[in-house]
């Protein structure tokens, strides 16, 4: 089973013509960049980009993060970046690449078929066509 990562009701919001949020940064220390919060915050301002943002024309929209620490590339692309002041970073991401990111599933497990069914037996025949494929 993936952990899931929880994420507010966006519904419950208007159209937003701009979408700022603070990102935590836990700099120098040992793992900052992998801490779950940070990656939880990153993704919610993707998504709400996406289904709450007000697109201009050409599809891109603006979102600015306060942080210490570069935005993830993965989300907030270099060429997307319009400038930065400080610990201000103001992106133009365009729509269609943002969605297709917060469509991903965000970990392989979510690609990987279930040994289980959904009463929690476990699947034989997945198993003997893996032994199958690694005694070969």
């Amino acid at each position: 089973m993936c952990p899931e990562i929880p994420m507010p009701d966006l519904d419950k919001y208007e159209k937003m013509d701009m979408i700022v949020a603070k990102l935590p940064c836990k700099s120098p220390e040992e793992g900052w960049n992998r801490d779950v919060f940070r990656l939880q915050v990153q993704l919610l301002v993707a998504d709400m980009g996406v289904r709450r943002g007000r697109w201009e024309w050409g599809g891109r929209m603006k979102v600015v993060l306060l942080s210490q620490c570069m935005p993830m590339v993965e989300l907030f692309r270099c060429d997307e970046l319009v400038g930065t002041k400080g610990e201000w970073w103001y992106y133009r991401p365009e729509m269609w690449r943002l969605e297709q990111k917060v469509t991903m599933p965000v970990g392989s497990c979510n690609l990987a078929r279930p040994l289980w069914d959904d009463k929690g037996m476990f699947i034989h025949h997945l198993t003997s066509f893996l032994l199958l494929l690694a005694m070969r």
